[in-house]
């Protein structure tokens, strides 16, 4: 009974998301916003020009989804169809393993709800036919998180390894994973069995950072800089900061406020001078700065956004 309805859930989220790519292909158009660039990276990658972005090395994306992707269109050739296809898969995969989480870490119950709660969610439907991250590193970082519990139950260090590593990858996928081993960090400090396992704890840690390291080789050798996965950063905490914009992202509002601050420096160069103004405008209005995190609070949880992929002002629905 339970195996039927757990394949029932999955089936719903997978035909959700099939029929609103098969009714709408227009949606999620990969030649605008960030999809571009995964898009042209991977395109680069299948005909021999490199990790390359508008002709030229790039660390302005993290590198596992542009590979991704590459190895999808040398496969299919350059099908967005496909690649939005393999989303679904991804989603299909992801729902199954909200339910183990949820069945490990509480009760069955708990699993089969969270499932459900996954396959029928608006937003979780909708990223599918986008070219974005997001349904990779979801997967990716919900295997780490079922492995790593998996690995603390069982003390077997070939979990504990395969954590680390799908944590790294993770993390190549989209970089803000890293802020991850902040939560790990205070898992170990309040979880007596996990301290128990201090040894293998760190070879986890040294699994995930020997995951990055060809990448950062990589980045220290075209930039001359240690960056382990990409930069953003800096671009991301000035935009959620910027107190005269309300902590919104205003389209060319924004984009003209960056040049203003950066001219026409380099994406590295760039980054760290919006890193270093932000920092400046957090310290400057420290009552201004908790009030824009208490307003992104309520728009992560309760606001939901149309009309981006047209590059429109972003409107409440």
């Amino acid at each position: 009974m339970i195996k039927r309805l757990i394949i029932g859930i999955i089936g719903v989220g997978i035909i959700f998301r099939l029929l609103l790519i098969l009714l709408f292909p227009s949606i999620g158009s990969p030649k605008i916003m960030d999809a571009h660039a995964y898009d042209e990276i991977a395109s680069n990658i299948i005909n021999g020009k490199g990790f390359a972005l508008y002709d030229a090395p790039t660390v302005f994306v993290a590198p596992a989804y542009p590979f991704f992707l590459s190895v999808i269109y040398r496969i299919f050739s350059h099908s967005y169809l496909i690649a939005k296809l393999c989303n679904v898969l991804l989603a299909g995969a992801t729902i199954f393993l909200i339910y183990l989480i949820g069945r490990k870490l509480f009760q069955e119950w708990v699993g089969i709800i969270a499932a459900a709660g996954v396959a029928v969610h608006p937003e979780l439907i909708g990223i599918t036919t986008f070219l974005y991250t997001e349904i990779l590193n979801t997967f990716f970082l919900l295997l780490f998180i079922y492995l790593f519990v998996f690995a603390i139950q069982t003390k077997r260090k070939i979990f504990w390894i395969s954590a680390g590593l799908t944590l790294g990858i993770s993390t190549l996928i989209k970089g803000t994973t890293m802020l991850f081993l902040f939560f790990l960090l205070v898992w170990l400090i309040i979880d007596k069995p996990l301290r128990q396992q201090f040894v293998s704890f760190l070879m986890m840690l040294a699994m995930f950072l020997l995951t990055l390291v060809p990448w950062t080789i990589r980045n220290y050798h075209h930039f001359n800089k240690i960056i382990p996965v990409a930069t953003g950063g800096g671009e991301a905490l000035w935009t959620g900061n910027y107190i005269p914009f309300n902590g919104e992202y205003r389209y060319e509002e924004t984009r003209r406020a960056i040049h203003e601050l950066t001219k026409d420096r380099p994406w590295i160069e760039r980054d760290s001078i919006l890193m270093a103004e932000a920092k400046k405008m957090i310290l400057a209005h420290p009552g201004g700065f908790a009030k824009l995190v208490v307003k992104k609070i309520y728009r992560f949880w309760l606001k939901v956004y149309e009309n981006i992929p047209q590059g429109f002002p972003r409107q409440g629905n």
